[in-house]
């Protein structure tokens, strides 16, 4: 007898519209997103919408990084996203925002660390637009760190932070440096 193999739909990251989003529905899949945006794939315009409570383990990879900015939709739906996050730099549930970047409805909790630069409970560093953002997370890194986003030259708007934040620099409730 052989063994069962289940396969795990993933989403199609390339895809999704506000009327058609592409789903975000398991750790997995949001794990999936991170790899997806760290290999350089297109999210220029495309939607992506949580559909349920996601509680990430230790080792999740924040959404984007400088070279591979996230310039998608993101609606978290406000479901709580629990993090569990450490990283060397650029720690939160996304790593960088780029300019083409919205993230939107999300509510984070758990912790997020980096040990050198930028964290925050919402994103590390934003170039875009974040609004209607809850974070309960506590947030630490050595300099630029926020509640929401650790630097931020885009548009932080509608945002509240109950999480506590350790910073040596350049920190503050909602946003590090601005």
């Amino acid at each position: 007898s052989g063994a069962v193999v289940y396969a795990v739909d993933e989403p199609d990251f390339s895809v999704g519209t506000e009327l058609d989003p592409c789903e975000i529905s398991s750790p997995e899949s949001l794990l999936a997103l991170s790899d997806y945006v760290a290999g350089g794939g297109a999210t220029y315009g495309v939607y992506y919408k949580v559909t349920a409570p996601i509680a990430l383990e230790s080792g999740f990879t924040p959404i984007g990084n400088a070279g591979n900015p996230f310039n998608g939709r993101f609606d978290g739906g406000f479901h709580a996203i629990t993090l569990s996050v450490s990283a060397d730099s650029y720690g939160g549930l996304f790593g960088y925002v780029g300019l083409s970047g919205v993230v939107e409805n999300v509510v984070t909790e758990g912790s997020v660390t980096a040990s050198t630069e930028h964290a925050g409970g919402i994103a590390a560093y934003n170039a875009g637009i974040i609004r209607n953002v809850f974070n309960s997370a506590s947030v630490s890194a050595n300099t630029r760190v926020g509640g929401i986003v650790g630097e931020n030259i885009g548009l932080v708007e509608s945002a509240v932070n109950y999480g506590g934040f350790t910073v040596s620099s350049y920190g503050g409730g909602i946003v590090g440096v601005n």
